[in-house]
Parts: structure tokens; C-alpha cells; sequence
């Protein structure tokens, strides 16, 4: 078998050396974490010019770890040996040392392997090989490999490892068939043998995909039932809207009619009101006016009232003075039938008494012309108060009427 490259993951002192170079490959990489027998293995195949020795610690993820080394060297590890103490009761932790760990995919994939070249990978890295292998798994790098080499435990002998069963189940499920155990140097720790089967690979590959498929499938049907669904709520939706919108347009309908008959109302109330406005401001002046009309005639009426109470003290007055004219010539006429009555009875004495009676007849005469004079003055006054009463009347008249003489 020709194997182009072999790569050894905590190679230690590697014994195994000249089984890989008699199948004459191009690479041979020793990675061990080990500064001293990383050293001394550097020294051993310094002739050798495939083979190329590297000082690393790695692990699943870049970081730093504990190397714990034994009494026994071929049992040093990045994790305690708790599983192997049990084995060998004499074996004892020496000291322990701090390393920077490397990331395993990095490492290999740096590497840029041929994909259709034949190429080993060993890996001795005990609590680390579960994790190790799924990490180059998932980086799609373990398939690079058409040979894989295990070493370790039936049983987990380091802190983190798993069953040897696990491992190979775990490998066979990703393309790889067991070649070959081999337990003749220490039946607790074999040696596991894998070759990639390209079929199981493709059968893999399939099943996933059919997996894959099977999923997306799954979740279409799922998308399918969820979308039909919501085709079905949004269709009960859209008839509801429809029913809503058929609702809404009716009552907007209804609405904008009422809005044009109170449009017409208001309106109509709006020119109501301007000439009704219209009324209040001519009715507002009329008032105004009428007020004024009042005040006039209230002013008026007073001062008739002044007026007629002065003239009634006028005529008062006269009718005190014509009362004592009234008397006074009473007293006259009474004087003067009794003077007639004593010229008659006095005919004898009239030539004696002819003097005094031209005298008594100038002063009737006078009495006569002041008594002519008042009554003229009389007729007068009467007249006046006639016209004064009139206009008390019609004063009378405008103030009590009902609309309050306006």
C-alpha cells in the first residue's frame, strides 16, 4: 500500500517510524506535545528527510492545557490518567506543565492534503480523540484520510475519554470500516485500523441528504399545512373585511347623506340667522329710535306737566280773582238796585244828589270797564286752559297707551 502522507497526533518517541517509511511516503508529520521528547525525536530522524517533527499541543479548540507527565512516558497526556492508575497501581504523576494548546483543524488543514492522494492519520491522544475527530469532522477534513490509526482504552483511562465502542460505532457511521485490532502489545490499549469506504461515505452522504430532505420535506409540509391555514384565515379575513367594507360603504352612504341634508340645514339656518341678524340690528335701531322718541316725550311730558301745574296755579289764581270780581260785582249790581231803589225812593232828593250820583255812575262805569276788562282776561284764561287741558289729554293719551306710549 502507498500512502503519500502520514500525519501522527502525539506521536511520543514513534515506533511506529519505520512501519511508515517502508511504505515510502512523501510526508511523514510527528506532532507531539512533549517539549523533551518532541526533542528527542527531532534528534532521532534528523537524517530522515520525509519526516517532519513538530513541538504542538493540540486539541479540539486553540487554548491552553495541563501536560501531565508519569514515571511511565508512553502515559503523559494533556489529561489526568485517572482509568490507567487503576491498571498500573505503580505508575505516579511526575509534575505537571502548562502548554498553549492549537486548534487541530487549523493545523491540518494547513496542510492542504491532496484529496485524491492516500494519506494516514494516527492519533494517540488520550481523553482528547472523540473530541478531536468530531472536530475534523465538522470541518469536513476526516474524510481527507483513507486510513485512520486509534490508539487507546477498551474502557476510558484518561479524564474525557470514552469507550473504545463509542469510538468505533462512531467511525463506522461516518465511512469507515474496521481493518484491523491489534492488542498484541497491550490488550487494555489496542490498536484500531480504519479504511475509508468511499461507498459507506456515499451511503452516508445519501442517507443524509435523505435525512436532509426528509426534513425539509417535513418542514415544507409543515409550511404547507401552516400556509393553507393562513390562506384559509386570511380568505375568512377578507370576507369578514369584504362584509365590513360592504357595512362601512352603506353607513358612509347613509352618512354623507345626513351630512348633505345638515349641510342644507345648516345653511339654511345660517341664512335664517343673518336675517334674523338683520331684524335684531334693525329692530336693535328701531329701539334705539323709539328710546330716544321716548326720552323726547318723557322730557316733553314733563315739561307739560311743569306747564299745566303752572298754569293751574294761573288759573287758580283767576279763578280766585274772578270769584272776587264775581262778589264785587254782585256787591255792585246789589249797590246798585239799592241806589236805583233809592232813587226812586229818593226822586226828590235827585237834583240834590244828581253830583253824587254822576260821580256814583263814573265810578260804575270805571267798575263796568275793569269788569269788561277781567272778563276779557277771563276768556282768555279759559281759552288757555282749554288748551292746556287738550294738551294734558293727549299727553295722557301717549303715555298710557299699551306699548308704553312708544
Amino acid at each position: 500500500m502507498s500512502i503519500h502522507t502520514v500525519i501522527h497526533l502525539g506521536s511520543g518517541l514513534c515506533h511506529e517510524l519505520d512501519d511508515y517509511l517502508a511504505h515510502d511516503p512523501q510526508h511523514v508529520l510527528l506532532i507531539e506535545a512533549d517539549p523533551d521528547t518532541s526533542q528527542q525525536l527531532s534528534q532521532r530522524t534528523a537524517e530522515q528527510s520525509p519526516v517532519e517533527v513538530r513541538c504542538l499541543a493540540l486539541a479540539a479548540r486553540a487554548g491552553t492545557a495541563t501536560l501531565h507527565r508519569y514515571n511511565l512516558p508512553e502515559a503523559n497526556s494533556l489529561h489526568p490518567a485517572e482509568g490507567l492508575l487503576q491498571l498500573f497501581p505503580g505508575l505516579r504523576l511526575l509534575e505537571t506543565v502548562e502548554l498553549e494548546t492549537h486548534d487541530v483543524v487549523g493545523v491540518i488543514g494547513a496542510l492542504d492534503l491532496d484529496a485524491n492522494a492516500e494519506h494516514l492519520l494516527v492519533i494517540e491522544l488520550p481523553g482528547e480523540e472523540i473530541s478531536v475527530l468530531e472536530a475534523l469532522q465538522a470541518a469536513d477534513l476526516l474524510r481527507r484520510f483513507r486510513h485512520l490509526r486509534l490508539h487507546g482504552g477498551l474502557e476510558p483511562l484518561y479524564r474525557g475519554s470514552v469507550p473504545a465502542k463509542t469510538l468505533v460505532d462512531w467511525l463506522k457511521t461516518r465511512g469507515f470500516d474496521l481493518v484491523e485490532q491489534d492488542d498484541r502489545d497491550d490488550p487494555d490499549q489496542p490498536y484500531w485500523l480504519f479504511a475509508l469506504n468511499p461507498l459507506k461515505l456515499e451511503q452516508a452522504a445519501l442517507r443524509k441528504q435523505i435525512e436532509t430532505l426528509t426534513t425539509e420535506k417535513a418542514a415544507l409540509t409543515k409550511d404547507k399545512t401552516a400556509l393553507t391555514s393562513a390562506r384559509d384565515e386570511q380568505a375568512k379575513l377578507a370576507a369578514e373585511r369584504q362584509t365590513q367594507i360592504e357595512t362601512l360603504t352603506t353607513e358612509k352612504a347613509a352618512l354623507t347623506k345626513d351630512k348633505t341634508a345638515l349641510t342644507n340645514a345648516r345653511d339654511e339656518q345660517a341664512k335664517l340667522a343673518a336675517e334674523r341678524q338683520k331684524q335684531i340690528e334693525a329692530l336693535t335701531a328701531e329701539k334705539a329710535a323709539l328710546a330716544k322718541e321716548k326720552t323726547a316725550l318723557t322730557s316733553a311730558r314733563d315739561e307739560q306737566a311743569k306747564l299745566a301745574a303752572e298754569r293751574q296755579k294761573q288759573i287758580e289764581a283767576l279763578t280766585a280773582e274772578k270769584a272776587a270780581l264775581t262778589k264785587e260785582k254782585t256787591a255792585l249790581t246789589s249797590a246798585r238796585d239799592e241806589q236805583a231803589k233809592l232813587a226812586a225812593e229818593r226822586q226828590t232828593q235827585i237834583e240834590t244828589l244828581k253830583t253824587q250820583l254822576q260821580e256814583q255812575q263814573s265810578r260804575v262805569a270805571q267798575l263796568e270797564s275793569e269788569l269788561a276788562e277781567r272778563d276779557q282776561r277771563q276768556a282768555l284764561m279759559d281759552e288757555e286752559l282749554h288748551k292746556a287741558e287738550g294738551q294734558i289729554e293727549l299727553i295722557k293719551d301717549l303715555l298710557l297707551r299699551p306699548d308704553g306710549g312708544l
